[in-house]
């Protein structure tokens, strides 16, 4: 089991993710609030909301007899969500700093709709089953969840660091700061044990492209939180 260092992240990765992801995971995010089928009048909550486009998008598509609130753990992604959110007062959008482990605390009424976009394989292995309980928790009788993320057995970006760290000299050292992907079967196994029925998959290729190896990096360390050049290297 690896370790995600939240602490790493900084307004720098922040304004860099927010500049470069619309083409990536900005781009599920919207097939995410498409799939849910997000319409005026409803409540939706984004569990891992970056620096808040998807729930923007989502505020938007809402209007103001609904509402959307984005809950970001990492406080400078926080921030940046909110300066975008003064920016456009007619949205009915929120921003608050916190993770599934207080999710309770945040949302004080049911909601149509839980979104969780490039996140859930960030959640710890131990934590993932009470976290998909704390989702359904919170969803009204016939809400849904919409959950995107890379599979395990698929090809990820981040197997790149994997196997480069896995041969000497660095493999007498834990590999630390990489998400660990789940499976579909995993994925099923957590939803159905926490009450959620009619579960449907989609699988859609990644194709990531960017002008050169320094952008490419520069865009997946924002995309990490500085997980991606983070190595634990004390035995």
């Amino acid at each position: 089991m690896t370790t995600t260092h939240r602490n790493l992240d900084n307004p720098d990765l922040a304004a860099t993710y927010s500049e470069t992801n619309k083409a990536y995971q900005g781009k599920y995010g919207l097939l995410l609030a498409q799939a849910t089928g997000i319409k005026p009048g409803m409540k939706v909550v984004d569990l891992g909301s970056g620096t808040g486009d998807l729930i923007l998008h989502v505020a938007d598509l809402v209007g103001k007899n609904g509402w959307a609130m984005g809950i970001e753990p990492m406080s400078d992604r926080v921030a940046l969500s909110n300066e975008k959110a003064s920016t456009k007062p007619d949205l009915n959008a929120k921003f608050y700093e916190g993770s599934s482990d207080n999710l309770t605390e945040l949302v004080k009424e049911k909601v149509d709709v839980v979104l969780m976009n490039s996140v859930f394989y960030w959640v710890n292995v131990a934590k993932r089953p009470e976290a998909i309980k704390s989702f359904f928790s919170i969803l009204r009788d016939g809400g849904r969840i919409g959950i995107c993320g890379g599979y395990g057995g698929y090809p990820n970006p981040l197997d790149f660091k994997r196997d480069a760290l896995s041969e000497e000299p660095f493999a007498s050292y834990p590999l630390d700061g990489y998400p660990e992907l789940l499976t579909e079967a995993e994925l099923n196994g957590y939803l159905t044990a926490a009450g959620f029925k009619d579960i449907k998959h989609n699988i859609y290729p990644d194709i990531v492209q960017h002008d050169n190896k320094e952008e490419y990096i520069k865009w997946l360390n924002a995309s990490t939180f500085g997980n991606l050049l983070h190595v634990n290297y004390l035995p």
